[in-house]
């Protein structure tokens, strides 16, 4: 028998905790070895899913040139394959061939463009001009085709096969395909891919974090690396609602999608700091870095994908009944105070002991943010009647004076 115990976070078990398992263990053991605990980390845990979401995908048989292939610490194989068959794979998969990437394939854009026309006009070319591709997979074999020691030319067998870089490269070579089949036929790319058969749990993260940061990446990027960010995705799956946060994908229909900006947003907004609301408005990117304290102070284990849905929704009632208000000042100080107060009337508005039944109710929340804006105005006069408001509202001590006073007048 085995009991599982599964947690949600990504570092060791307290050692606390182990002591009881295996006390429990110990006791359960008395009469004979027939008990045994598993503990299960979110790595673990994002594992097996991994393996289960793979289990109905065609293996994939590529024919490897000039290869090469290590054992030790780890499985890999390495050599040239033709573009052709990395084209037919991907229009095979989609972009479920890019799952741990840190980004999905991003269409249009000057380097992707560049591919292609070099696909498209010099395909011999292509793999003196190209970085190659890295995958993984749950395992490998190589097939009786090309001979044993034959390495000019090598048949393989991968299973669960992925991507972590290259999926720029792969979808424009799939582009170039649909384009010209037999321009990309002459093309080769680098490929090179490791099992992950007898890995360390989190060996995945360490690839896909390794291979791209030789190349210029936004910190955003990586979130794909944070366990809470994909387990907020598959909670709000499983509710038919479309999350993401890897740069390539958009969001199918808003009425149910949403993406990681416009989480943070909401979040930053609704955190009772207000220094996490102005920074939303001065420097977006920083609560978009995981590795930065703003970050994890508004997104971390403790956050559901339900309230996080529930925020987005609520900001996007306050927007339309901000830009209600914008389309009917009547002068242009009023205007910029929605503008560039826009993040603070937010914040106002989603640490108001009522905001739930606010955001329900267009008309008083019409209300509510006109008086804001009117509290926030003789605010101004009064203490900062020089300020310029753009910088202003990025200023986060003078915000928190400003809120302080604000909510006090609000509350009466």
């Amino acid at each position: 028998m085995v009991v599982a115990v599964a947690f949600t976070g990504d570092n060791k078990l307290g050692d606390e905790c182990q002591e009881v398992l295996q006390q429990f263990q110990q006791d359960q053991n008395s009469a004979g070895e027939f008990l045994e605990t598993k503990i299960l980390d979110l790595k673990a845990l994002h594992r097996i899913f991994r393996t289960a979401t793979l289990a109905n995908q065609l293996p994939f048989t590529g024919m490897l040139l000039d290869w090469g292939q290590i054992n030790e610490p780890h499985q890999g194989v390495y050599g040239r394959i033709c573009c052709e068959e990395l084209a037919k794979l991907y229009l095979d998969v989609g972009e479920a061939l890019f799952e741990p990437n840190i980004r999905s394939f991003l269409g249009d854009g000057e380097v992707n463009n560049q591919i292609f026309t070099t696909l498209t006009t010099k395909p011999e070319d292509f793999w003196y001009l190209n970085n190659g591709v890295t995958g993984i997979c749950n395992k490998f074999s190589k097939t009786a085709l090309g001979g044993g020691d034959n390495r000019q030319a090598g048949a393989f067998v991968f299973h669960g096969i992925q991507f972590v870089n290259g999926a720029q490269t792969i979808g424009s070579i799939a582009r170039a395909y649909q384009k010209s089949a037999s321009k990309v036929a002459k093309a080769f790319v680098h490929f090179k891919v490791i099992s992950l058969e007898g890995t360390p749990l989190g060996f995945t993260d360490t690839v896909t974090l390794a291979t791209n940061k030789q190349n210029k990446v936004e910190e955003k990027d990586f979130l794909t690396l944070d366990p809470d960010q994909n387990r907020i995705k598959v909670e709000l799956l499983a509710q038919g609602i479309q999350y993401i946060f890897r740069s390539g994908e958009s969001v199918i229909e808003a009425t149910k999608g949403f993406d990681v900006t416009e989480a943070m947003i909401a979040l930053a907004c609704a955190s009772p700091d207000i220094s996490n609301a102005v920074l939303a408005k001065r420097n977006m990117g920083m609560l978009l870095d995981r590795k930065s304290s703003a970050y994890q102070a508004v997104f971390n284990s403790s956050v559901k994908g339900t309230h996080v849905w529930g925020l987005v929704q609520a900001a996007r009632a306050f927007d339309s009944a901000l830009q209600g208000l914008l389309s009917k000042a009547s002068s242009q100080r009023q205007k910029q105070i929605l503008t560039h107060g826009n993040r603070v009337l937010l914040w106002l508005c989603l640490n108001s002991a009522a905001w739930k039944s606010l955001i329900n109710q267009p008309v008083a929340l019409t209300k509510f943010l006109d008086r804001s804006a009117d509290l926030i105005d003789a605010y101004m006069k009064k203490h900062h009647p020089d300020s310029y408001l753009a910088v202003f509202f990025k200023n986060t001590q003078k915000c928190t004076a400003l809120v302080a006073s604000v909510a006090q007048e609000l509350a009466t």
